[in-house]
Formats: structure tokens, C-alpha cells, sequence
């Protein structure tokens, strides 16, 4: 909604709509090397209603059950909170938002992209920041956002892997725990095309590309996530799901271990980030009794030190009941 191609019909019918320069010339978003796209003009109220005529007429004629909004934080709120309202008048949808601004979530997105915790877990994994930053985060996820946003966390998307790198670029061998990591921590795991086959390259972002699919190495890996996500309370999304609370262990400057846990759903997550086998002990007393769901592995075997992690090794236990 923040721009649209130079060949609109907008840009002849609605040249006002457009961010114009001193020639009265249609100019792309400032501050980008976005030149195939006109940016609009917001301070225009006659574009709010244009625009929610676009909107709504994809809910209507196709019976869409929402958008995710690119760039969305280049659109002022007030306007997506109008858009919002006249949309949920036709039928209640899903939102959501290309950004990450709390503000969104207050009306007018149900989801928003949790980028700061990816660049978070590329900066551990590169050796620039240690593994306490992801309580810090979480500490200012629950002050920043309203309990019933919805985070959308992943390791990979469509921007990193074309600008910045494969998710075997970036996070090596580590690639899976990253990933047990984000789709466990909180909110809803998104899995971007292509990670499931194990795809190893770089897709060309403004030309048509392929993804080799037939090697689905990580299929099986990637649908125990998604169903431990979607089967255990604890992991569900917003206040329906269970608050992050970190495990301290002896060995915290390799492993991550942290629980949720809501209505007798109880998970626990164990990453080690190290190319070392660590044999953590946790100090917490845990009650109950823990299955992975990876392997026939319990959890007591863990908390006593008896068993240890492989380098890179992962661990999701859900406990009984």
C-alpha cells in the first residue's frame, strides 16, 4: 500500500495521489533506489478510500481471509486502523504487517515480523553477541508489544536469503538449532520456500528463479515443529500461549534452555550454539516427566548431567500428561 507501479491507472486518473516533485512528476519512495515503483501520498485523505475500495474488493470478489502488508510501516497506523475496521466489516481477517512497530498491534495487524530476533541469532551465531540477549529480548517483547500479538519468528525469508545469505551461510551446522530456537520461542514459525528441501542457494530477487525440489532432507524435521507448535498450548500464539521463562544451566555460555508453559502444556527447549559437546546439569527442580519429541530421549537424562548435547545439538521435551 505504500507505493504502486508507474503504470497505474492512479498515475493518469489520480495523479494527486503520488508524491510529486517541483516538475509535478511522480517520484519513487524516498530515501530507496526503488525506482520501478511511485510512491503515494498519505497526506492525501481521497487515497485512504481509493485504497480501502482496493482492499476490500479482494475480500469480496476472491473471499481472501487477509494480506500481508509489504513495508507496512511506511503507511501512516491511523489509515490501517481505518482499513481494518471496514475490512472486519465484510468478514473478520488476518493481518499481517511487513514491520515491527507495537503500535500496529493495536488494532489494526494481528502479526508482525520478529526481524530484530533473526538479526539477533546471526549475531550469535557469528561470535558478536552471546546468548543472553535472547532473554533481553523477550524481556522487551512483553513490555513493547500487547499480550495478544502475534510474532512471526524465523531463521530465513525471502529478503535475507536473496541479500544476506542461505541459512547454511549464515548459520552453518547450527542451522537446525537456530531453528528449534525460533519456532519455540514465541509466537507463530514461519517456514520460507524451500527450507524444508534444504535449499542451498541465494534466489535471484527481481528475476524468476527456481527452487530444487525433491530433496526434502528436513520435511520430517520441520512438521515435528509445526506439530509440537500447533499440539502443545504452551506454544501457541499471543495470550493464548505460555510466557518464556530461561532455565539457568552450568553451562549458559553454550547452551540455551528456557520452558513455556500454559494450562498443564508444559515444553522445554534445549539448544547448544557450541561446536563442542556440552553435558549441561539445569538447576531447576522439574516435576513430571519429559519426552523428546525428536528421539525416545527423557529429560531427566539431561538435568543430571548424565547425558550430553552433540555440537549443535537440540532437544524439544514435552512433559506428560
Amino acid at each position: 500500500a505504500n507505493h504502486t507501479a508507474f503504470d497505474n491507472h492512479w498515475t493518469k486518473d489520480h495523479k494527486d495521489f503520488y508524491l510529486l516533485d517541483s516538475l509535478d512528476r511522480i517520484q519513487p519512495p524516498l530515501g530507496t533506489d526503488w525506482t520501478d515503483v511511485a510512491q503515494l501520498d498519505w497526506t492525501n485523505k481521497a487515497l485512504w478510500a481509493e485504497m480501502n475500495d482496493a482492499l476490500k474488493y479482494w475480500v469480496e470478489i476472491a473471499n481472501i481471509d487477509g494480506y500481508r502488508c509489504d513495508v507496512a510501516e511506511k503507511v501512516p497506523t491511523e489509515y490501517w486502523n481505518e482499513a481494518r475496521t471496514e475490512l472486519d466489516k465484510i468478514k473478520p481477517v488476518f493481518m499481517l504487517a511487513e514491520a515491527e512497530k507495537p503500535e500496529h498491534h493495536e488494532a489494526a495487524f494481528d502479526m508482525s515480523y520478529g526481524w530484530e530476533f533473526m538479526h539477533l541469532m546471526n549475531q550469535v551465531a557469528t561470535g558478536k553477541d552471546s546468548m543472553d540477549v535472547f532473554e533481553t529480548y523477550m524481556a522487551k517483547e512483553d513490555t513493547n508489544f500487547v499480550a495478544s500479538a502475534y510474532r512471526m519468528m524465523f531463521i530465513t525469508n525471502h529478503d535475507e536469503n536473496s541479500w544476506n545469505g542461505t541459512v547454511f551461510e549464515r548459520y552453518g551446522d547450527a542451522h537446525q538449532a537456530y531453528a528449534v530456537l525460533a519456532f519455540t520461542i514465541n509466537g507463530m514459525p514461519l517456514v520460507y520456500s524451500g527450507q524444508e528441501a534444504g535449499m542451498s542457494k541465494r534466489l535471484r530477487f527481481f528475476e524468476k528463479d527456481t527452487i530444487n525440489w525433491g530433496n526434502y532432507a528436513y520435511q520430517d524435521f520441520y512438521s515435528l515443529l509445526l506439530k509440537v507448535n500447533k499440539e502443545e498450548e504452551a506454544l501457541w500464539n499471543g495470550h493464548y500461549g505460555g510466557n518464556f521463562s530461561r532455565i539457568r544451566t552450568t553451562a549458559d555460555n553454550q547452551v540455551f534452555v528456557f520452558e513455556r508453559e500454559k494450562n498443564g502444556s508444559h515444553v522445554i527447549t534445549m539448544v547448544n550454539l557450541s561446536d563442542s559437546k556440552v553435558t549441561p546439569v539445569l538447576n531447576n527442580e522439574l516435576e513430571g516427566e519429559f519426552h523428546s519429541i525428536f528421539d525416545n530421549a527423557i529429560l531427566s537424562e539431561y538435568t543430571n548431567g548424565k547425558v550430553g548435547l552433540a555440537p549443535f545439538g537440540y532437544q524439544v521435551f514435552v512433559k506428560n500428561r
